[in-house]
């Protein structure tokens, strides 16, 4: 796995912890972290939950560690969110500028 390493030794544990806490085989958990094996969708789930980090973080499909949950968000925002999500890093850093410059003029 691509993050299982880092995750691992970010809180200082060994992988016979997160066997014996996850009742999975050291060895296991050795192959998801060199990548000769994969987890199953469930060992996904509970390695997840057991560093506290969300499934797209876990896997590398995303830098956030801890996902906003919908009912933080109105539908507004959510929309707003997904389409932010599919613009280029060029249009990301137009609407960052943007935004700051509707907050610049609120403060003056």
């Amino acid at each position: 796995m691509i993050r299982l390493r880092s995750l691992r030794e970010e809180r200082k544990i060994n992988q016979q912890k997160i066997a014996m806490d996850l009742q999975i085989s050291q060895a296991s958990v050795s192959k998801y972290e060199v990548g000769s094996a994969e987890p199953d969708i469930g060992t996904i789930i509970k390695l997840s939950e057991y560093f506290h980090v969300s499934t797209d973080y876990f896997l590398g499909v995303s830098e956030t560690k801890i996902p906003l949950q919908k009912s933080d968000l109105s539908d507004a925002e959510i929309k707003h969110l997904v389409t932010y999500r599919a613009l280029t890093k060029a249009q990301k850093e137009r609407v960052s500028a943007y935004i700051q410059g509707i907050l610049d003029e609120q403060e003056s």
